[in-house]
C-alpha cells in the first residue's frame, strides 16, 4: 500500500483508521506521520487528491469566519494550524505544509484519543520564499513572498480572535514559521 492510498483510506474510513492507529501507535505512526509526512509535504502539490483541511490565505484575513464555515464538520474541538514555514527540517514548504496539520490529526487521534472529525487541519497560506515552489505549476499555494513578521503576527492574532481559541486572561506563545511571538492575549481580545 503506498502513501497516497493510505491517505485516501484515512479520508474515506476515518473511524476505522482511528481504531487501527490507536491499537499500535508505535507501529503505525511512522507510516502516517514522521517520516512519511515529510515526503508527502515535499510532493504535496503533485499528489493532491481531495481537500483534507482548509487553506486560509492572508488575503482572506477579514473573512476568517466565512472561510471556516465551509468546513463540513461543525463540531470542531481543535484546530491544528501551520504556515508551512518550517517543516520537519525541510524548510519553507508554503502551502505544501498542509501535510503537517493533516498528520497531526492522525498523531493526536492515535496518541491522545482526539476524535479525528473533531480536529480541523488549517494552513495559513501566507506565500513562500521557496523559489522552486513559486515556479512549480502544480504548487497549490499563494504565489508571493512571505509577509513581514509584523504582518504574519497580525494575521495569526486575527485568526485567534475569530476562533476564540484562548481565554481573555491567557498569555500564549505561538511559533509560526520563523517567527516566535509572545502575545499577551488579555489585551488582544475585545471584552
Amino acid at each position: 500500500m503506498n502513501d497516497i492510498s493510505i491517505s485516501l483510506n484515512w479520508r474515506t474510513t476515518i473511524r476505522r483508521s482511528f481504531k487501527v492507529l490507536s491499537t499500535d501507535p508505535v507501529r503505525f505512526l511512522p507510516i502516517v506521520y514522521d517520516p512519511t509526512v515529510g515526503t508527502a509535504c515535499l510532493e504535496f502539490g503533485h499528489i493532491y487528491r481531495k481537500p483534507n483541511g482548509i487553506y486560509l490565505s492572508i488575503e482572506q484575513r477579514g473573512k476568517v469566519k466565512e472561510v471556516l464555515s465551509h468546513w463540513p464538520i461543525k463540531d470542531v474541538r481543535f484546530i491544528c494550524v501551520s504556515t508551512g514555514g518550517r517543516i520537519l527540517g525541510l524548510g519553507d514548504l508554503g502551502a505544501n505544509g498542509m501535510g503537517i496539520p493533516i498528520g497531526k490529526r492522525q498523531l493526536y487521534t492515535a496518541c491522545a484519543a482526539v476524535p479525528p472529525e473533531g480536529l480541523l487541519p488549517l494552513l495559513l497560506d501566507c506565500g513562500t520564499d521557496n523559489e522552486k515552489l513559486l515556479a512549480d505549476p502544480l504548487y497549490l499555494g499563494f504565489r508571493r513572498k512571505r509577509p513581514s513578521p509584523t504582518d504574519l503576527d497580525s494575521f495569526v492574532l486575527s485568526l485567534c480572535r475569530r476562533c476564540k481559541i484562548c481565554t481573555r486572561s491567557a498569555a500564549s506563545t505561538l511559533r509560526i514559521g520563523r517567527v516566535r511571538t509572545r502575545f499577551d492575549l488579555s489585551t488582544a481580545f475585545d471584552g
